[in-house]
């Protein structure tokens, strides 16, 4: 039997003396999102381990871990085997708002996959990782309190059940943790295989999360007036610019992190700083007005960000592809430089097919063209004055809608086309629906809708003849 050393009686007296004070707080007040039963039990569990020490003491039978094997068995987060990992992550660090938005707004908005739902019947199969992000997920949301064992998780939540997602978005996936509390839909999400929160959730709204960093991965691109980008003006960029936002210094905090990404990136981009800058307030000295604009374009079926200010009266900036620091183009002087991936060789031209078989029998996304108008952005108009303007892809867009509704066949040449439309005039708009964006040619013949509906291998998908929507296969 071991000896009952003072160090023994010390650590047994400071237990007992602990659990005692859990007895009180246990008759005194029930912890927020913990059933009345529950606080119950935890005062009975508490009685019996002040018992059992106590007659440990008494018979002298309590051992004690050596030194080594104390700190070999002392958790180093949620214990009972799980959560570990959350300790070498800094949680407390992430700082979460309204104000920082994440890549949606909503949890309506995210397609998961592969949801599995946990149970306390689960706890002994859950993996390291993902209890630390269910158990981080609960912490971030103040739903517990961080201190607490892995399993006091599932008396948080409704039921007693969380499900965890994966949710892919472009190239990026995020883990979504989410339960219910009180009937309102609650979580987080993380960047995948990581500890560290993206966006919480709260009555299915999302908060943006960004860490308390300003370190960035960032290789400067490689630009040349001797490519040809989408466009070659700053006029081009400014018809197809959506939102715009300017930000100031007093921004910086609140600002989303991808953002600010993004300017820091352009400032280095543009050889102004070095990109190891810790105080990025000295980002917006830089410009002459103190100040940057990042406006959404949309342009041949893509996303894309244009971080644009003046520095010593030059207007100059960098496009993004949106949401990330991938440089597609430099603007210098209001000229637009290609860049890295902007620079690419172009695809080979995709074989088309020569004709296509369009019915009413079979349904396509929709059957009205009213839809496409409520899900239309991006719209351009085109005549046989603005010909110089136009596109290539549109360009081509416009002859194959010609050439399918059969007003010409296809020996024209372009200018053909204007001959075609009632007041020689052609609509274009980009349009998302379920997940896709496609491309509507309109145009009015004899005072009649009629146009064509491309997916973005420009192949034709549907036909518009006098507002109703004919679904179309390649024949």
């Amino acid at each position: 039997m071991p000896e009952l050393t003072p160090e023994v009686l010390f650590h047994t007296k400071v237990t007992i003396r602990f659990d005692i004070l859990c007895i009180i707080r246990s008759l005194s007040k029930v912890p927020r999102n913990v059933h009345k039963m529950d606080g119950i039990d935890m005062f009975v569990r508490h009685l019996l381990m002040v018992t059992t020490l106590a007659l440990c003491v008494l018979a002298s039978a309590c051992t004690q871990p050596t030194t080594d094997d104390a700190e070999a068995t002392s958790p180093t987060g949620p214990t009972g085997g799980k959560g570990d990992v959350i300790s070498e992550n800094k949680l407390d660090e992430a700082r979460c708002s309204y104000g920082l938005r994440w890549l949606f707004d909503t949890s309506g908005e995210l397609e998961a996959t592969g949801t599995t739902t946990y149970t306390i019947d689960d706890v002994d199969d859950i993996d390291p990782l993902t209890s630390s992000q269910i158990y981080g997920a609960l912490y971030l949301n103040e739903s517990i309190e961080g201190d607490e064992d892995f399993d006091v998780v599932f008396d948080a939540v409704d039921e007693g059940e969380l499900y965890v997602s994966e949710v892919a978005v472009g190239a990026e996936s995020f883990t979504w943790v989410k339960y219910y509390v009180g009937d309102t839909e609650v979580g987080a999400l993380f960047e995948a295989g990581t500890l560290s929160p993206v966006g919480l959730i709260s009555d299915s709204d999302i908060l943006g999360c960004e860490a308390a960093t300003t370190t960035f991965a960032f290789e400067p691109a490689t630009c040349s007036y001797d490519q040809r980008w989408i466009f070659d003006g700053v006029e081009g960029l400014d018809e197809v610019g959506g939102s715009r936002v300017e930000y100031f210094v007093a921004d910086l905090d609140e600002m989303p992190r991808r953002t600010l990404e993004q300017l820091h990136a352009a400032t280095v981009q543009l050889e102004f700083l070095a990109g190891t800058e810790e105080d990025l307030s000295i980002l917006f000295e830089v410009s002459d007005d103190e100040s940057f604009i990042v406006t959404r374009l949309t342009a041949e079926g893509q996303d894309f960000d244009w971080v644009r200010f003046y520095a010593g009266d030059t207007e100059i900036g960098v496009v993004f592809e949106a949401d990330t620091l991938n440089v597609v183009a430099e603007v210098s002087d209001g000229d637009i430089l290609a860049c890295s991936t902007g620079m690419s060789e172009p695809d080979p031209e995709p074989t088309t097919p020569s004709s296509y078989a369009c019915t009413y029998d079979e349904e396509w996304l929709t059957d009205s063209s009213e839809v496409l108008f409520d899900f239309s952005e991006n719209s351009r108009t085109y005549d046989i004055d603005s010909i110089d303007a136009i596109s290539e892809t549109d360009a081509t867009l416009i002859y194959e809608a010609a050439k399918h509704l059969t007003f010409l066949d296809g020996t024209e040449d372009f200018d053909a086309v204007f001959e075609v439309a009632d007041g020689g005039e052609y609509y274009l708009s980009d349009v998302s629906l379920e997940g896709e964006t496609f491309r509507w040619v309109q145009f009015y013949a004899g005072d009649t809708e009629v146009g064509a509906v491309f997916n973005d291998k420009a192949i034709l998908v549907a036909e518009v003849s006098d507002g109703d929507i004919l679904s179309c296969q390649p024949e």
